[in-house]
């Protein structure tokens, strides 16, 4: 994450200093930003899966103790069997909850990881037709990325959606 930030100073720093931003300084600083937001999303899902299989697991882990204090004991204890019955299944609701949210931060990462492409490869066209060779080939080139580039700003951005279970794919 450090580098990250690093790498963004240095990109602020350059943009700074020129009169006239270099146009691949700019998308650099956004893929800069996206990749930053990627990897914090990231880390929050990873955290929200080890949370929820925790709390999934201790829940279990409490009913199967109210069970064992009914059953194994010479005279059950009714009233610790139902608390740890209680405890063991509000356990499982937060983990489930955590699940959900699991769920939702998967949704955003494909998210993220999807502008990060569509970053990369107006990075990756706007290089390629700096480096043709011949300048009537590089100007047509130009309008088709640029041409490209307007059409697909046009259209809606396509957020995570969830219908049914399942993410949309746009």
């Amino acid at each position: 994450m450090n580098t990250l930030h690093e790498e963004r100073q240095k990109i602020q720093d350059r943009l700074s200093e020129t009169e006239k931003p270099n146009v691949l300084d700019t998308i650099q600083l956004n893929l800069n930003q996206l990749s930053e937001y990627y990897t914090i999303n990231k880390s929050q899902a990873r955290n929200s899966f080890r949370f929820s299989v925790f709390a999934v697991i201790a829940g279990l882990s409490t009913i199967i103790a109210g069970v064992w204090f009914f059953y194994l004991q010479e005279t059950p204890n009714v009233s610790l069997t139902v608390i740890s019955g209680i405890s063991g299944t509000m356990i499982q609701f937060i983990g489930a909850a955590y699940f959900y949210l699991y769920r939702k931060s998967l949704d955003q990462l494909n998210f993220f990881f999807s502008q990060l492409v569509k970053m990369q490869d107006t990075m990756l066209s706007v290089k390629l037709c700096e480096e043709v060779t011949p300048q009537e080939k590089q100007i047509e080139l130009r309008e088709k990325v640029i041409i490209t580039l307007l059409e697909r700003s046009s259209l809606p951005i396509a957020s995570p959606k969830v219908e049914k279970g399942k993410p949309q794919r746009h």
